[in-house]
């Protein structure tokens, strides 16, 4: 019997078993970009700043003159180092104040394309806060926060949602092997041709977490065991039909 159980694992060392190989991250594409601008008097004060790929991100642009002020930050705090689990904090904030024409621009944005070697599920959990100024377009500007989450293979969506307002986002599913982008972005921005203020401010905090799928046996390595087991019995009960008596013994 020994034997047989010795063979039997053989056999299931040999069934090939489908095992979760690392998820690989392709790009990163994690950036923060602000643009502040000013107009006033003749003079113009503009300013930019942008940063990308690292853990914690901040831009910050500032434009003055005079008292007139316009100012863009930007920050995102996250981690791709376990790639399972990604997670971030982004927010956006322009703001201005100005006695003729103002500008701001600001960005945070998370950004990855994954590879998944076979099927994971997938579990989303967001919550999106935006300011309370209201988004009112006029002849002499227009102002807005918004938010956005994407996660996509080619043109298949499994999240797409953009909003400017208050909210939260959970989800679950799960993603076939294959190339894979995460967006998750958050923006405020306005622009005036007269006098005028602005205070916008966005941000996001989200986490996505991905499991592999329980393996499965390749078919054909069933069939193999299943083949290896059948002719392992077989054998053992033919040996045990011709099997010498030994002395003392009856034969059965």
């Amino acid at each position: 019997m020994g034997k047989i159980f010795a063979v039997l694992l053989a056999l299931l060392a040999g069934t090939g078993v489908a095992t979760a190989d690392p998820i690989t991250i392709v790009t990163d594409a994690r950036t923060t970009s602000a643009f502040a601008r000013l107009d006033v008097a003749g003079q113009t004060d503009q300013q930019t700043a942008d940063q990308g790929q690292e853990d914690a991100l901040n831009a910050r642009a500032t434009a003055a003159i005079g008292t007139n002020f316009a100012q863009g930050v930007a920050g995102l705090i996250s981690s791709i180092s376990d790639p399972a689990r990604l997670a971030a904090f982004g927010h956006a904030l322009g703001a201005f104040s100005t006695a003729e024409q103002g500008q701001a621009s600001v960005v945070a944005r998370f950004a990855v394309d994954f590879l998944l070697d076979q099927p994971f599920s997938y579990s989303f959990d967001g919550t999106f806060a935006v300011s309370d100024f209201p988004v009112t377009p006029t002849f002499a500007g227009t102002n807005e926060a918004r938010w956005s989450v994407a996660l996509s293979s080619g043109d298949t969506f499994w999240l797409d949602l953009s909003d400017t307002k208050t909210g939260q986002l959970r989800d679950a599913g799960v993603l076939p092997a294959g190339l894979y982008r995460l967006v998750v972005d958050t923006s405020s921005s306005g622009f005036f041709q007269r006098p005028g203020t602005v205070d916008e401010e966005s941000q996001f905090n989200f986490s996505l977490g991905l499991t592999p799928l329980s393996p499965t046996p390749e078919p054909a390595s069933m069939t193999l065991l299943a083949t290896g087991i059948a002719a392992l019995i077989a054998a053992r009960r033919a040996a045990g039909a011709h099997r010498v008596p030994r002395k003392g013994q009856s034969a059965k």
